[in-house]
């Protein structure tokens, strides 16, 4: 059999590879999905809307369906689990059921039924702050009271599998940092939060001009919390500036980079609210 030289070989043209495509958006939609979590108040980033090279996502493709590991024993793939309840539980913490509204009294009862517990975020105020206000803050209060103890208990099952880390696909390495940043940042975000709240109740809120007639919630550079909790802050941002290191041009990357773009304070603003 004939075979070319080396220099028949140098004469060839050169080879023309085509440049990288995109990843196919299912596979994108595929791994927001994993990834989805509730918004902060203010966030409007779609990460399925994102484009990624389809060379960047090929070391994350999939290994195991996602239904084949939330139905296996729990030790079977004890980090995915992990991780999968870690994002579970901040879905739980950032968006609490709604309760049933409230049964009525008996007839001929004395009093009020008691009023349905309020959800979500409070983040504008209107004057003055009444006792009835304070009252409202304090139902407001009940999330990230109960949030924190949530996501602190996640935290500590995520850390006890992280030597299992080494060991797992890329995909399941880049959701273990993911998860770890975001446990770190929804906390230092919920002590923040609550202690603008208390800042509510203790009427320790900016003087309004002429023209404002109320207040809101908005981020700020500066954390108003205790230093336990500006260094779960200071945690997150270094573990984002990791994932975004190491998992360039993926999803993971992207979401870390909306992550350190957002300062990490609160602050009550005069404004007008209408």
């Amino acid at each position: 059999m004939r075979t070319l030289s080396a220099v028949a070989l140098l004469a060839l043209p050169a080879l023309v590879l085509p440049a990288d495509e995109p990843a196919p958006q299912k596979e994108v939609a595929a791994i927001a999905r994993e990834l989805a979590l509730p918004p902060r108040p203010g966030d409007d980033f779609a990460l399925d809307k994102q484009s990624f090279p389809a060379a960047a996502l090929r070391p994350y493709a999939a290994d195991v369906p996602l239904e084949e590991i939330q139905k296996a024993p729990p030790n079977k793939y004890k980090l995915r689990t992990t991780v999968l309840k870690a994002f579970a539980t901040v879905r739980e913490a950032w968006s609490p059921p709604v309760p049933p509204p409230p049964r009525p009294l008996p007839k001929g009862a004395k009093g009020k039924a008691a009023p349905r517990p309020v959800t979500g975020f409070l983040t504008a105020l209107r004057p003055p702050v009444t006792e009835a206000l304070k009252a409202q803050v304090r139902e407001y209060q009940v999330l990230p009271a109960v949030g924190i103890v949530k996501l602190e208990e996640a935290l500590r099952e995520l850390e006890a599998v992280a030597g299992l880390r080494a060991s797992e696909p890329r995909r399941w390495q880049a959701h273990h940092d993911y998860a770890a940043a975001e446990l770190h940042a929804r906390l230092a975000f919920l002590h923040e939060y609550d202690l603008s709240l208390g800042q509510v109740l203790k009427e320790e809120l900016p003087e309004l001009g002429k023209s404002q007639d109320g207040w809101r919630l908005v981020p700020a550079a500066k954390m108003h919390s205790k230093k336990d909790v500006q260094k779960l802050a200071e945690q997150a941002r270094e573990l984002f500036e990791k994932v975004a290191a190491e998992h360039r041009d993926t999803p993971w990357a992207a979401l870390a980079k909306r992550e350190l773009a957002r300062p990490p304070g609160l602050k009550w603003e005069a404004t007008g609210v209408k």
